[in-house]
C-alpha cells in the first residue's frame, strides 16, 4: 500500500500520529494526507480497519501496554498498529507480526467459509 511513499512523506504521517489530537481529528488528518500522497481511498480505509482489528487482538493480551512499554510514550496501541502497517518505527515488534497474521488468517478462514457455503 505504501510502496510509493518516500521518507519525508512517512515522516509527515508520523508527525500527525505524535500530535495530541482526538481520535477523529487524527483519523481525518491521516486519511487526507494518505489520499493527498496518492493512496487509493479504499486502501486507506483498509489500513485503518486492519489497525483497528490488530488493536482489538492485542488488547486481549493481559498487560500488553506494560509489556510493550506503550504507557511511556505519546502513541496508543492503535497508533503503533498504524505505524507498523505504514512501515514506520513502532514498539510492537513480533507482536505486530502476530497480530497482523492472526487477523489475516482469521479473515481468510471467514472467506473460505463463505465460499464453501455458497456452493
Amino acid at each position: 500500500m505504501i510502496d510509493t511513499l518516500d521518507a519525508d512523506e512517512l515522516d509527515q504521517l508520523e508527525a500527525i500520529l505524535s500530535k495530541p489530537l482526538d481520535e477523529e481529528s487524527e483519523l481525518q488528518m491521516i486519511h487526507a494526507e494518505l489520499e493527498e500522497l496518492g493512496m487509493d481511498p479504499q486502501d486507506v480505509q483498509d489500513l485503518f480497519d486492519l489497525a483497528e482489528m490488530m488493536t482489538k487482538f492485542l488488547m486481549k493480551i493481559p498487560d500488553v501496554e506494560d509489556k510493550l512499554n506503550i504507557n511511556e510514550d505519546e502513541y496508543s496501541i492503535e497508533d503503533h498498529c498504524k505505524l507498523y502497517l505504514l512501515g514506520l518505527p513502532n514498539k510492537l515488534g513480533p507482536m505486530g507480526f502476530l497480530a497482523l497474521h492472526s487477523i489475516l488468517e482469521s479473515a481468510g478462514e471467514a472467506v473460505i467459509d463463505v465460499e464453501i457455503g455458497s456452493f
